[in-house]
């Protein structure tokens, strides 16, 4: 537990900032975690996917794959090599969402630079390595509605100011 609690105080620091901080962070913590998990989990399948699988005798993986890169338009076997590309450096991007979040608990300036240049780094690499059918047809609700929800809380320090200032609250950091 001290290793920890000395990580923790390293990444994090010994202050707490306002609650509001506190609650974007998690929020941030929350959701990126879960897509740093799935894009982690996938590299990992796609990659050992001949070790993965070897024991199961019927199931084809790389046919499978085949199959879905036709249907996105691929014509060869690039798409898994764009596939297994496209989720290691989508891990990247998310690691970098993640530290934006580190930032602001840190009350530095540039988070939501970091934020959105990491966001569209994101993008640009679906679109560009995986094309915009796959933009379109598999990028889920949940990965909408996380992307939105992350983008509006990573968004309420920018207005949190401005509605102490309307509201009249004294702010207690």
């Amino acid at each position: 537990v001290p290793g920890l609690i000395y990580l923790s105080n390293l990444i994090l620091g010994k202050n707490k900032p306002a609650g509001i901080y506190r609650c974007v962070f998690y929020g941030n913590l929350l959701i990126s975690i879960s897509f740093l998990f799935w894009h982690l989990i996938a590299f990992v399948s796609i990659f050992f996917r001949n070790q993965i699988f070897a024991h199961k005798e019927g199931l084809h993986v790389n046919e499978i794959l085949m199959s879905e890169a036709h249907s996105l338009g691929f014509k060869s076997v690039d798409f898994i090599w764009k596939l297994e590309l496209f989720h290691a450096l989508a891990f990247i991007s998310w690691i970098f969402i993640l530290f934006s979040g580190v930032i602001l608990w840190r009350r530095l300036s540039g988070y939501l630079t970091i934020y959105f240049i990491s966001l569209l780094a994101y993008f640009l690499l679906i679109i560009s390595l995986m094309g915009v059918k796959y933009f379109v047809t598999e990028l889920t609700n949940y990965d909408q509605f996380s992307l939105l929800l992350l983008t509006l809380i990573m968004l309420l320090p920018l207005f949190y100011p401005y509605f102490n200032k309307q509201m009249n609250i004294e702010v207690e950091d």
